[in-house]
């Protein structure tokens, strides 16, 4: 059975009770993008079962999952440019005048409609998973403008639903003021899991100066001390390390909160005669996600103790 969760953002949310969301859901479900129309983008929610077209919530031990998708036209910046300025250029060999900025506008419009009718549709899909015990939202890419429209189309079904997303910066202690400390600190290995909790290294540590990014390979914290040191004092700050947990679970957490890389220790193997090595591979899933989460929302809500 395939993954399901490789990257994710996190958001907390009270969505209500599973028979109440799949309505909701089902009423905001996508209408299809159509070639040869000046419509540009279309968005809703899609079924999540291929043979059950009906149905749009998937419900588990311990969550619910639902599916969202985007059709977009893409129409360049740089085509409709030379298309327009192509058109207003007709128009004055024609007329023998220059369009004002009003009929330029809708010169513009009907440029842009006339593109949109012979461009192809695009479609992305994104996966999103519930918990709610903690009302913790997953939803699997990390891809900002999915996740903005899952989000606002989730408000809009549930009407009064309020959202947050989770962030690293709003909380105690950050990726970078962790490391800062760590290092003021000349600590050992033995240190290490003090500053990511119950969290190892594992990989890499990402940097950025403005536009400079620098990357430091290690296999704990300890033996990139001196490069790490150097990088900082410069004026560099951390934009994502990679991390593991106690059960074997591999991700990369960025400054922002972003999970990327994700990868389990287990995976469910489909044998003939299983139900539903979906099902499965979801709990487990969900589990190891619950779990993770919990640990990096306390890591980086813990208060510091004053120097």
């Amino acid at each position: 059975m395939s993954q399901l969760i490789k990257s994710a953002k996190i958001y907390t949310t009270h969505l209500p009770e599973w028979a109440t969301l799949a309505v909701n859901l089902s009423e905001c479900t996508i209408e299809p993008l159509q070639e040869g129309t000046p419509q540009t983008r279309s968005m809703g929610f899609v079924p999540v079962d291929d043979e059950d077209r009906n149905k749009v919530l998937r419900v588990f031990q311990g969550g619910m999952q639902f599916r969202f998708r985007m059709d977009e036209k893409v129409i360049p910046n740089k085509v409709l440019k030379i298309e327009v300025k192509a058109a207003i250029e007709r128009i004055k060999q024609e007329t023998g005048r220059k369009p004002g900025r009003k009929e330029r506008a809708e010169i513009r419009d009907a440029v842009k409609d006339e593109l949109a009718c012979k461009a192809f549709v695009t479609s992305t899909e994104v996966d999103a998973f519930y918990d709610p015990e903690n009302h913790w939202l997953i939803v699997a890419t990390t891809q900002q403008k999915i996740c903005d429209a899952l989000m606002s189309h989730l408000v809009y079904a549930c009407e009064s639903v309020k959202t947050e997303t989770i962030h690293v910066s709003d909380v105690a202690m950050g990726l970078t003021t962790r490391l800062k400390n760590w290092l003021a600190q000349q600590a050992d290995e033995a240190f290490e899991g003090e500053v990511f909790g119950d969290l190892e290294t594992a990989g890499t540590v990402e940097l950025q100066q403005d536009k400079r990014r620098l990357r430091v390979k290690m296999d704990t914290l300890a033996q990139a001390e001196l490069g790490l040191k150097t990088a900082m004092s410069q004026g560099f700050t951390v934009k994502s390390i990679a991390l593991t947990t106690e059960s074997g679970t591999h991700f990369t957490l960025t400054d922002v909160f972003d999970l990327r890389g994700i990868v389990f220790p287990n995976k469910v193997e489909a044998e003939e005669g299983d139900e539903d090595p979906w099902m499965a591979q979801a709990i487990l899933e969900m589990g190891e996600m619950s779990d993770l989460i919990a640990k990096l929302i306390e890591m980086f809500s813990a208060k510091e103790t004053p120097q």
